[in-house]
């Protein structure tokens, strides 16, 4: 059987008709858990043609054996997409129409997602959901600027709500705050399992020892496409920790459009010598190095579902801190969580980490053990249970 995949990712195809991805962990090898139970997978994402300047990493491909896509008009924003939507929505049920002998997963939230499973509905044939963030977040003051804001905030709540409520079947990537959220309806097969599924090779045997002396290295590791990971008031916690004179740097791993903008606030603000944008990072490998040589990770996101850096970082046996939001609080101990858009509160935090290893030391213990419950046999478990109930109903 065949399965439907309905993504909110942004692919670029080459002139040799491959697709690629922006994002590293949105790629072919992301798909094999998906093969194991379906005999191939279409993926349906909006995608552009690359230019002849374009640099494609082997890495990131999305099609390849089984796994093939079928693309939408490219479009970047709601301006883009409500001139694009005719055509948008006329493709996307094209698709639907021609694969009615597959089963389908809409990842929400998101235009597309959305859109596939009310036509879905429609139709009557069941879809699952991958529920992966949550709309209140993305669009909440500080992380979305918009006139619009509300209105967006107000219509993608209710959407999720609604396709949620109508799935034949669901899976989220937290343990219980999305599914508070958005609930599905009674008796419809619902489960939990993070997009992080890590290999052995991800884990270290001990957790790391806080060293005694300055300086020291943090890291984070989060894209700079848009301003969900708040690079801005990581810049901010750095110039507060440097006026109250503690010797630390910060390496961000991670690239976009907003790169330059925010290399500008750090020199703007004094603070572009103790902090270095990295840009992407090619491996999995490459990043597990930069956390490795790190004394404590930072992600001060204004949303998150549950994210993979965290989890990563935690199997690193690193102690964390991050934002009470999504699902990084099922992730982390309260005493490692701060406030949304504060870089007062983050700097404490910070300060209070790097002067108390005891504290720092306990936390990176209990970060590796919770870590464990991302272990790829556990997650892939649960996954494998979602996928053969959808293709079994389908």
């Amino acid at each position: 059987m065949k399965l439907l995949f309905f993504t909110e990712a942004r692919l670029t195809q080459t002139p040799d008709k491959k697709f690629y991805s922006a994002d590293q962990s949105f790629f072919f090898q992301m798909f094999k858990r998906y093969l194991k139970i379906f005999d191939s997978v279409l993926v349906v994402a909006r995608s552009a043609m690359a230019s002849s300047n374009d640099a494609v990493d082997e890495a990131t491909r999305v099609d390849n054996n089984g796994v093939t896509v079928l693309p939408l008009p490219y479009y970047i924003g709601p301006y883009q997409y409500l001139l694009k939507r005719n055509r948008i929505l006329k493709t996307l049920r094209h698709y639907i129409d021609w694969n009615s002998d597959a089963a389908t997963i809409c990842r929400v939230p998101g235009t597309i997602g959305t859109a596939a499973a009310r036509y879905m509905f429609k139709r009557k044939r069941h879809y699952g959901v991958e529920v992966v963030g949550d709309p209140r977040d993305v669009f909440a003051p500080g992380s979305f600027s918009h006139p619009f804001r509300p209105v967006f905030q107000y219509s993608s709540v209710k959407n999720l709500k609604s396709v949620v409520k109508y799935a034949s079947a669901a899976i989220y990537v937290s343990k219980a705050t999305l599914q508070g959220r958005y609930p599905t309806a009674d008796k419809i097969f619902s489960t939990y399992a993070s997009n992080v599924m890590l290999p052995p090779e991800a884990f270290v045997t001990d957790a790391k020892t806080l060293k005694s002396t300055p300086p020291f290295s943090l890291a984070t590791v989060g894209s700079l496409s848009a301003m969900y990971k708040s690079p801005d008031i990581a810049i901010e916690a750095m110039a507060i920790l440097k006026k109250r004179g503690l010797r630390v740097s910060l390496q961000w791993l991670g690239d976009g459009r907003y790169r330059l903008e925010m290399e500008t606030l750090a020199k703007k603000i004094g603070v572009s010598d103790v902090i270095s944008f990295v840009g992407n990072i090619g491996s999995a490998s490459e990043v597990r190095a930069y956390l490795d040589n790190a004394d404590l990770f930072v992600l001060p996101s204004r949303t998150e579902g549950l994210p993979r850096a965290l989890v990563e970082a935690m199997a690193r046996g690193l102690p964390c801190i991050g934002t009470n939001i999504g699902g990084i609080p099922e992730l982390l101990d309260k005493q490692a969580l701060v406030p949304v858009n504060s870089a007062e509160r983050l700097a404490e935090k910070i300060e209070q980490f790097l002067n108390t290893p005891v504290l720092a030391d306990a936390q990176a213990k209990r970060n590796l053990m919770e870590a464990q419950n991302y272990a790829f046999d556990i997650l892939n478990a649960r996954r494998t249970k979602f996928y053969e109930y959808l293709k079994e109903i389908s």
